[in-house]
């Protein structure tokens, strides 16, 4: 995966050379790469991924060899919508810390005394189904 910055607008696109789906690979690595991606996406300078998509969903999982179909592609983008909120937690969390927030094991915040209150944003869950994942609304831009 290659992540290219334009230095002119700080925006930058994710390109994927061959990548198949962590569900069927023998060594999972995209993961990995969705969390590295969530803070570019958070900050607002993830432009456009490019991913190939090999084959169509009628090949056989056995017979895609290293490479994707789109109904793994959708599977991906779910654990990259995951990855996201993951990260928008672990910044509430850290942002809660800074500010003297103590957080018990269900995340509620007990203010130390003297603070103000932090009222949560109410980030959007996301909910894919069939191809809406390709062009939803969460990601701000589409897949062809």
């Amino acid at each position: 995966m290659y992540l290219i910055r334009d230095i002119g607008t700080g925006k930058e696109v994710a390109i994927f050379g061959d990548i198949e789906p962590d569900s069927v690979s023998l060594t999972p690595r995209n993961a990995f790469l969705w969390s590295k991606i969530a803070p570019v996406f958070e900050a607002g300078r993830l432009a456009a991924m490019l991913i190939e998509c090999s084959y169509d969903n009628s090949v056989a999982e056995d017979r895609l060899y290293g490479h994707m179909a789109p109904r793994y592609l959708i599977e991906e983008l779910k654990s990259f919508a995951a990855a996201v909120e993951t990260y928008r937690q672990q910044k509430e969390h850290e942002s809660k810390e800074a500010k003297g927030w103590k957080l018990d094991g269900y995340r509620n915040p007990m203010p130390k005394a003297n603070t103000n209150t932090l009222v949560n944003n109410g980030k959007s869950n996301f909910h894919f189904s069939g191809c809406e994942a390709l062009s939803h609304p969460f990601f701000g831009f589409q897949i062809w």
